[in-house]
């Protein structure tokens, strides 16, 4: 089972954004604060695909499909202002980077970047076949606003093919360790998919060893 959050779309809409890990019947039941909402039941089906699955930790130094079990090959670039860059010159870069052969492309939700945007451009890296590294750059450094954040990050991303990259350079954040202890935290909680966890780094992220982020 899954444990889905909406996010909100708009004054009067909310979204529950969905990855089946397996083909066949889903049900869901919703829980909601608006009467008429909560306890609804209902049933969507998923057709099998060719989509090897999410990338998971196989063991200390390598990586997997979750679907098959095949190994995964971690190769990395990133593609800078990727949600203010015009459309046609980041569909050129993702088309440039794929057939570089590159099988992540790390990109950085900025503080004031459209969220609605950043989705669709991570769905058209996903559909080339290549993993979304995300990058968050507006951590909030207030506990409450930092968990309304990861909560709307977490419901909004979590059902794409991502992995969770923490901060910029977190060495050069205040009180990043505690703001990305808690962070990591926040996000091994509300995403259900349980997408690879590290940092990046200025020199090395191994300082964050046993905070949800390795």
């Amino acid at each position: 089972s899954l444990l889905i959050q909406a996010f909100r779309d708009g004054d009067r809409r909310y979204v529950l954004r969905f990855a089946p890990t397996e083909p066949g019947e889903w049900a869901y039941r919703l829980t909601s604060n608006v009467k008429r909402l909560d306890g609804q039941l209902g049933k969507a089906m998923a057709t099998a695909s060719d989509s090897p699955g999410f990338v998971k930790v196989a063991n200390v130094h390598h990586f997997a499909y979750e679907g098959t079990g095949k190994q995964h090959l971690w190769m990395a670039t990133a593609i800078d202002d990727f949600t203010k860059l015009p459309r046609t010159d980041f569909d050129s870069a993702v088309t440039q980077r794929v057939a570089e052969k590159f099988t992540h492309l790390r990109v950085t939700i900025a503080k004031d970047a459209d969220l609605g945007e950043a989705a669709e451009r991570i769905r058209a890296i996903n559909a080339r076949g290549v993993v979304a590294d995300v990058v968050l750059g507006g951590i909030p450094p207030d506990r409450r606003d930092r968990e309304q954040y990861m909560t709307d990050i977490a419901a909004r991303f979590s059902a794409l093919n991502i992995t969770w990259m923490g901060v910029p350079a977190f060495e050069n954040l205040p009180n990043a360790k505690a703001i990305l202890k808690d962070a990591g935290t926040l996000l091994a909680k509300l995403d259900p998919y349980n997408h690879p966890r590290t940092s990046m780094a200025a020199a090395t992220s191994a300082a964050l060893a046993g905070d949800q982020w390795l």
